[in-house]
């Protein structure tokens, strides 16, 4: 791979010793995306530190409802790196940033790639990203695993763990809260729906459209939804007892 990656000359940054060129863009200008697929870059660097990078709106644009990759460090040398940016919600781009870190966050150069992308809530998708994304996608990630995993404690694996397990906690809860008979207590038991709902569906949407971040929102909601069938649940125990006792 060096000798391919020397074949193609890199673009200095106002950093010496540092070189980054975006290579590839994947889809091509003027593709419609849906809403949760993504826009990917393609990069090549040479180095003598090593370097982050992550994918931005230009300044001035709003990155509502934006998604963009973690940054984990790549080391020095000559190498690859992939940089990719997502929208949750209906949006243009005509330019995206590649923003380029040393390992300490301070950021050490901006290279701005023009593109032509447009995302939609409905009526696009199905764009089938190129072959190198996946590659450069999955190293990527066993990265990003990599350098995360020693940085935690056991609270911080204890909290992961209790993230994943309020999932189903959550479907077996709001299974017992649908059963619930009395008015008050049926429409209490019933109020996590209009969350979740949605919130499925954009999670298997996501899903089916290849986006790397699908399970991250029902990851991060879960929990409060558990917690509140949780409570739910035991003060409707605690009635039922003081009603009996009464």
């Amino acid at each position: 791979m060096l000798a391919t990656l020397a074949a193609f000359p890199l673009s200095a940054t106002g950093t010496p010793g540092v070189s980054v060129r975006i290579t590839a863009v994947d889809p091509a200008p003027g593709t419609e995306l849906a809403t949760g697929e993504t826009l990917y870059l393609r990069i090549r660097y040479d180095s003598d530190q090593p370097l982050r990078f992550q994918a931005r709106v230009p300044a001035g644009g709003s990155d509502r409802g934006a998604m963009m990759n973690p940054a984990p460090v790549y080391p020095s040398g000559q190498g690859e790196a992939l940089a990719w940016i997502a929208f949750r919600e209906p949006r243009r781009l005509d330019q995206v940033n590649v923003v380029v870190f040393d390992e300490r966050w301070q950021r050490l150069d901006v290279q701005a790639e023009p593109v032509d992308i447009s995302w939609y809530a409905t009526g696009a998708g199905g764009h089938r990203p190129a072959g190198w994304t996946r590659e450069l996608s999955d190293h990527q990630q066993s990265m990003t695993r990599t350098q995360v995993t020693p940085a935690q404690d056991s609270g911080g694996d204890l909290l992961i763990l209790l993230m994943g397990w309020s999932v189903p906690g959550y479907f077996i809860l709001q299974f017992l809260a649908w059963r619930l008979q009395e008015r008050r207590w049926r429409i209490a038991g019933r109020l996590p729906l209009a969350v979740a709902v949605p919130l499925l569906l954009w999670t298997l949407f996501a899903l089916m459209a290849g986006s790397t971040l699908w399970p991250l929102m029902l990851l991060f909601v879960a929990p409060f939804l558990f917690l509140y069938l949780a409570g739910l649940l035991l003060l409707r125990w605690f009635t039922n007892r003081w009603e009996w006792a009464g």
